[in-house]
């Protein structure tokens, strides 16, 4: 992970080593959502929005609206499956709504 990254997706990430980040990306033209999980997410960012990542090319720019560190990288691919299984927005909401608390 590189020293000067801004930490575009979660600033908090760097202070959390070894870990993997389950993120949640949005087009807001298409109203399409896109989720994955990476160790580098300002590098995940930058691809996703260089158009060099097949699945996510035709929504550029695409906005993070939600992020979460994961344990590993396997907990990390379990909590990707649970998003996509869940929902987007049901995920996103339950999220606003856990803050409000």
């Amino acid at each position: 992970m590189g020293g000067t990254s801004k930490g575009l997706i979660c600033p908090w990430m760097y202070t959390i080593q070894d870990s993997y980040i389950v993120y949640i990306l949005f087009f807001p033209t298409l109203n399409r959502y896109y989720v994955g999980q990476t160790k580098d997410p300002d590098d995940r960012i930058l691809r996703h929005n260089s158009g060099r990542n097949k699945s996510t090319k035709g929504g550029i720019p695409w906005k993070t609206v939600h992020s979460e560190p994961g344990k590993n990288r396997a907990d990390a691919i379990v909590m990707e499956k649970q998003i996509k299984n869940q929902g987007f927005e049901k995920v996103i909401a339950n999220t606003q709504m856990s803050r409000v608390k």
